[in-house]
């Protein structure tokens, strides 16, 4: 799937690539993945991480924000 956004923690800690319906969260010298939040409503535009990688968001085309948690994948929210 192609990406169609980046994001990373100012403290390089996490990196956030956002794609179709999903976001693949990172550590830079990790490999592959580290979780995948996959199956979103939507299509995922645009994803961004706070400075301390604490909280991740995921901007979908129908207009809704969903946050999650880069440490473990898991929901924290919605906008």
């Amino acid at each position: 799937n192609a990406i169609v956004s980046l994001a990373a923690s100012t403290r390089g800690a996490m990196i956030a690539a956002g794609a179709d319906r999903s976001v693949r969260l990172f550590e830079p010298n990790g490999g592959g993945p580290r979780h995948t939040v996959a199956d979103l409503p939507d299509a995922v535009y645009g994803v961004a991480m706070t400075a301390d990688g604490a909280l991740a968001a995921a901007a979908c085309r129908d207009g809704k924000v969903r946050l999650f948690t880069p440490a473990d994948g898991k929901p924290a929210g919605e906008i």
